[in-house]
């Protein structure tokens, strides 16, 4: 049976190009084309009372009050409030809540209750990059806010396995209750693979957080690799400046997909390139690698968190151990200097972007275990015709 439709519920305007970097819209827009969402609105606080939650945050230390602020549970009743207040008539008609994250509890408001996600605040506590400027105990009541949400939720969507076995871990999730549905790219579908017939020897790094990104580890490994390549490139977008002078490397800046010029330019850039890198140090999903794989390049990653899940090793591209100058150097050189393998490598990506990392494929996958849950508590209610309905 269905589960009916969508309800669903963003942290600021879900069909804004600049609400979770573009996720929320795409998928919104992906459960709009199938037929199946109600409506999908803004839980954000209006303006004066976010100047208040900036307020209520405040800490003489810049790091502690960010950190405070981005972490402010107090504010989700509000958000509550304000979320079911403009979804308004649409709670009695869909059978399915669906929310983004959980800066935010919405479950009760329809028969089933969902969430999607890219992340948790147990799994980032956990990594390398984990260092928070909250309180041994402000830490405990964001761990014990998001366990009670997760707790009432029916099923939780994430990006990955390896997200899905971080609830487990860290929240006690029940397995039963997590469904991988991955993530798609942020970008206009791509419908047909992209032909290079020319080897440029042109690399591609895609990261504004050039540290967690494996940056300077790529830069250390271009040096490398130009010293045996010497008409290799290096283009780098994210940061905002150039951040060393090496040989061969071109700092492009920042590239905003939210307008139409910055996203004809990034696109641009993948389709000018030769091979993607992307040697992270932790990347709960790593859309970026979609991205390249939707433009048919082979891609060069890491063997952390979710990219093993997105990169297929020999098939669509390689992956090298994080943090290592010299294994990167050489995949980078086997792929250049073998352009038909490079080529054979994208055209696989690009079979697996279209299988797995399209909006469209995430949200069928949403739908049908909607569906598999609402009809098995259905068969369960007919089987025991005693027992409490089901909420």
């Amino acid at each position: 049976m269905s589960a009916g439709t969508l309800l669903g519920f963003a942290h600021a305007d879900p069909f804004d190009a600049a609400t979770w970097s573009g996720s929320s819209a795409y998928l919104f827009r992906a459960l709009q084309a199938e037929g199946r969402l109600e409506d999908a609105v803004s839980a954000a606080l209006p303006p004066w009372a976010e100047s208040l939650r900036k307020a209520w945050s405040f800490h003489p230390s810049l790091d502690r009050w960010k950190a405070r602020y981005a972490s402010d549970w107090y504010a989700a009743p509000w958000m509550r409030s304000l979320g079911r207040r403009r979804a308004g008539p649409a709670i009695g008609r869909a059978g399915v809540s669906l929310q983004v994250g959980a800066w935010y509890d919405f479950s009760g408001l329809a028969p089933l209750a969902t969430s999607y996600h890219d992340g948790n605040f147990a799994a980032r506590l956990h990594s390398p990059w984990g260092r928070t400027a909250l309180s041994a105990s402000a830490v405990r009541r964001k761990l014990e806010f998001e366990r009670r949400i997760y707790a009432r939720l029916d099923l939780i969507f994430t990006m990955s396995e390896w997200l899905a076995e971080r609830f487990v871990e860290h929240y006690a999730v029940p397995r039963e209750k997590l469904r991988p549905v991955y993530a798609g790219i942020n970008m206009p579908d791509t419908a047909q693979c992209l032909s290079r017939d020319e080897a440029r020897q042109r690399l591609l790094f895609v990261g504004i957080d050039f540290p967690r990104k494996g940056g300077e580890v790529l830069l250390e490994a271009f040096r490398m690799l130009r010293q045996r390549l010497p008409r290799a490139e290096l283009t780098i977008i994210g940061p905002a400046r150039p951040l060393a002078d090496v040989p061969g490397v071109r700092w492009r800046g920042h590239i905003s997909k939210h307008d139409p010029q910055g996203l004809a330019a990034l696109r641009e850039e993948y389709d000018r390139a030769d091979v993607f890198v992307l040697p992270t140090l932790y990347e709960p999903f790593g859309i970026a690698y979609c991205e390249a794989m939707a433009r048919g390049l082979p891609c060069v990653g890491t063997r952390v968190c979710a990219v093993p899940e997105i990169i297929a090793e020999g098939v669509s591209g390689e992956l090298v151990p994080p943090g290592q100058a010299e294994p990167l150097a050489a995949a980078l050189h086997a792929l250049l200097s073998q352009p038909r393998q490079a080529r054979a490598l994208g055209a696989a990506g690009f079979a697996r972007y279209r299988q797995n990392f399209r909006w469209q494929a995430v949200a069928q996958r949403m739908l049908a275990a909607c569906d598999e849950l609402a009809a098995s508590r259905q068969t369960a209610a007919a089987a025991s015709p005693a027992a409490p309905a089901a909420r």
